[in-house]
């Protein structure tokens, strides 16, 4: 698989336009040769369509698969199978692997420079811990589009996988305290993806909880808290992502937030004490700018602006690093080796 070539279809018309993309591809050279014009040069792609094009995902499945056992690179592990991994399951579709998902991260490998990437995660075969998180420059107008980085976590300390951390969320009895007003009457709770976000050499987790109306108009899907756990046994929750890390802190909020007791003993690695004073009211103030960047990205994303969103959401990212920082809840256990 090559990605040798880029397709666009016109949406008023139906034109379809092929432009090349990896000129040196032998079966491409081919095809060109055999019917020539059919595809256009690469050269020929407008800077306003080379803006939009992005990694694809059926390939990226692909070569996280083959990631899977061809991340060993000593020959006798390879041959007995030591250190395989795997894709864990959708812990929403069982059914099924947990599909990749497209954000904005920032990896050691990568400079820590804010990339619209493809993501996954892997655990080890037949085990529910993670063990690597994989990611995908995904940006061809970028120098690094394709580029593979691998964060993987080392052995000395467990690290929750997806499946784990699903269920510590649906278990927690914050959690179930939150959701359980919205599981009455003729409403139903939601689970959205389960997404793993690098944040200051570690990992958090951060779900998106939706309450559904079951009859009536306006029965839409609506984002109501948001869940977030440095993949330990603690988990925040709140009606906002800021005030989640505050619960997952252990940082009193005085904004009015109906979801987690903040005042509890239940996150961070300060010893169950939530940091009071200055120190308390910092991570508050960074948080909440946290806040505000994410909502200007995301107004930025819905209006075209690339630039802007990646901005914002770098600024984001800054501020929650900050406030991880402050608090001393970073994870016990930080990637130890980033593979491009």
């Amino acid at each position: 698989m090559r990605n040798a070539v880029k397709a666009t279809v016109d949406a008023y018309d139906g034109t379809v336009t092929l432009y090349a993309w990896d000129e040196s591809d032998p079966i491409l050279q081919t095809w060109r040769a055999a019917f020539p014009g059919t595809v256009t040069d690469r050269s020929e792609i407008p800077a306003s369509l080379m803006e939009h094009l992005r990694y694809p995902e059926d390939l990226f499945k692909v070569q996280r698969f083959q990631l899977a056992s061809y991340h060993v690179t000593d020959a006798t592990d390879f041959y007995e199978r030591n250190d395989q991994w795997e894709v864990p399951t959708d812990p929403e579709q069982r059914s099924s692997l947990q599909p990749p998902y497209r954000l904005t991260v920032s990896t050691p490998s990568g400079d820590n420079v804010p990339t619209y990437s493809l993501t996954s995660v892997f655990v080890p075969t037949n085990r529910s811990n993670l063990a690597a998180f994989v990611s995908a420059d995904s940006e061809a107008d970028k120098e690094g589009y394709g580029t593979l980085r691998i964060l993987r976590l080392g052995s000395s300390e467990q690290i929750s996988g997806p499946g784990q951390i699903a269920n510590q969320i649906s278990a927690d009895e914050n959690v179930k305290s939150a959701l359980l007003p919205y599981r009455q009457g003729d409403s139903k709770v939601l689970p959205g993806n389960l997404l793993t976000l690098p944040v200051d050499g570690g990992l958090l987790y951060v779900q998106p909880i939706y309450v559904q109306r079951s009859g009536g108009e306006g029965n839409y899907p609506v984002l109501q808290f948001t869940a977030v756990s440095l993949g330990q046994e603690d988990v925040g929750i709140g009606t906002t992502f800021d005030r989640a890390v505050l619960d997952l802190l252990n940082v009193a909020d005085t904004g009015g937030d109906t979801g987690g007791d903040t005042g509890g003993d239940t996150g961070g690695d300060n010893g169950g004490k939530p940091p009071t004073g200055p120190v308390a009211a910092q991570i508050k103030e960074l948080l909440s700018k946290a806040s505000e960047e994410f909502t200007l990205a995301d107004d930025a994303l819905k209006s075209g602006d690339l630039a802007a969103y990646g901005e914002h959401t770098k600024k984001a990212q800054d501020y929650v690093n900050e406030a991880l920082k402050l608090a001393n809840a970073t994870p016990g256990q930080k990637p130890d080796q980033q593979q491009g």
